[in-house]
């Protein structure tokens, strides 16, 4: 029999049970279709700041187009669709602040707020827009950038860079600065778009709050950890120019690296597979 009313649920107890069997089987088909969910970036061969970060074999992969296996868990897809969602929400209350200070300025508010703020999000580093991107191939996408004019036609006076991390309430409370690996991605973003400031805003998932927009998470261009990072670009360039994947740093990000089928780390449990040489791309197959 089914069960489609409440009157139902008073049905045989044993069809009635079969019935609720069959709801059980929602939570399963959630987790089958998250697990078998293709992974919807796309990113061209190249430099991208966020896997630099991380690992410096994981930008070589990337850098000489290396065959990808995404073999990412549930687990990590769900916390990765939660933080796009993030992203999108901030980009879009950044966009109707942005779009506030001018109806402010128009209805004539006092000179202390009286500047306008323009926001552009995912504000794209690539070779064909960026002199530092055509040296080292990079393609990246900043979360944003904040432009302060005095007039709606006035030249730019202030120009801040947004970068948006979340993470769970427990860390937030442990935050007191940003993160090493955090610094040295958004270096990238500024040295490719000549950004002097950027606004590091971590999402805090259980309450909702966010990082302020002064030191330590306003951070100003620092000349020596851009050097460190340009420094690791060009290892990565002259690792992919010998054909040779660089030491491997192995950290948690292994667990969701679609590069992890080749590289094989050590945390990753399973039986061992053979160790095989890089593919760079040839004729347009990798």
């Amino acid at each position: 029999m089914p069960l489609v009313t409440i009157d139902d649920l008073w049905g045989p107890p044993d069809e009635v049970a079969a019935r609720i069997q069959d709801a059980k089987q929602l939570f399963r088909l959630y987790e089958e279709y998250i697990r078998f969910q293709p992974d919807d970036s796309v990113r061209p061969p190249g430099i991208h700041s966020s896997e630099l970060s991380r690992c410096v074999r994981w930008a070589f992969y990337s850098l000489v187009d290396h065959r990808k296996i995404p073999t990412t868990k549930p687990f990590w897809k769900k916390k990765f669709k939660l933080g796009k969602a993030i992203h999108s929400m901030i980009e879009r209350d950044f966009a109707g602040m942005a779009a506030r200070t001018r109806r402010l300025r128009r209805a004539g508010a006092p000179a202390g707020d009286g500047f306008i703020v323009e926001f552009q999000a995912n504000v794209l580093c690539s070779p064909e827009l960026q002199p530092l991107c055509a040296r080292w191939n990079i393609w990246s996408e900043a979360d944003g950038v904040f432009v302060f004019r005095e007039h709606a036609y006035g030249p730019a006076i202030v120009r801040v860079g947004l970068e948006t991390k979340s993470m769970g309430k427990e860390e937030f409370a442990a935050l007191r600065t940003p993160e090493p690996e955090h610094v040295e991605q958004v270096h990238t973003y500024m040295a490719a778009l000549e950004l002097p400031l950027m606004w590091l805003v971590y999402y805090c998932k259980g309450t909702d709050n966010i990082t302020p927009s002064e030191a330590p998470f306003l951070l100003a261009f620092d000349p020596v950890v851009w050097a460190g990072t340009e420094a690791k670009i060009r290892l990565v360039h002259e690792h992919a120019a010998r054909g040779e994947a660089p030491p491997r740093q192995e950290s948690i990000a292994c667990d969701f690296c679609p590069y992890a089928w080749d590289c094989q780390p050590t945390r990753l449990a399973g039986p061992p597979r053979r160790q095989s040489v890089v593919h760079l791309r040839t004729s347009g197959k990798a």
